[in-house]
């Protein structure tokens, strides 16, 4: 059984309008659970674009997405959720469903990203993820 969830960021509170910058598949929320990131303009490797996310500093952007990493593959929800009842936050985590019958966290992540996040916004640069997310919209 899979967990999946949706990063999201609000660029303004006023608007309340959420855009899905990361996707986040886990078997559980222990510390020995699988756990797959993936992150708009920021490759499997921590590299990023220069600017992935518009009107967020990249240093900033990079600091959320290493908050996220940190306390799901050290099975640490709860700090998360703690976190965002104590005062709102640009960054957040919501449930998107429950996959019951795969565990294979890489091939989630990768499938639900293009679909939750880069079929939703822009993509990130390069040629190979360009050509993916041209793919996509055409959908």
């Amino acid at each position: 059984m899979t967990e999946l969830y949706a990063v999201k960021h609000v660029a303004d509170r006023v608007a309340n309008e959420p855009r899905n910058v990361g996707v986040i598949a886990a078997t559980g929320r222990g510390a020995d659970s699988r756990v797959a990131t993936r992150f708009l303009g920021v490759d499997l490797d921590g590299t990023s674009a220069r600017r992935p996310l518009p009107g967020v500093p990249n240093n900033i952007y990079l600091a959320w997405v290493n908050y996220f990493r940190v306390k799901t593959r050290e099975g640490r929800w709860e700090d998360i959720a703690r976190a965002r009842r104590r005062r709102s936050q640009d960054f957040y985590l919501d449930h998107v469903l429950t996959i019951l019958d795969s565990d294979d966290v890489e091939r989630i992540a990768d499938e639900y990203f293009s679909r939750l996040v880069q079929a939703a916004g822009r993509c990130r640069p390069g040629r190979r993820r360009r050509i993916r997310c041209d793919r996509a919209e055409a959908l």
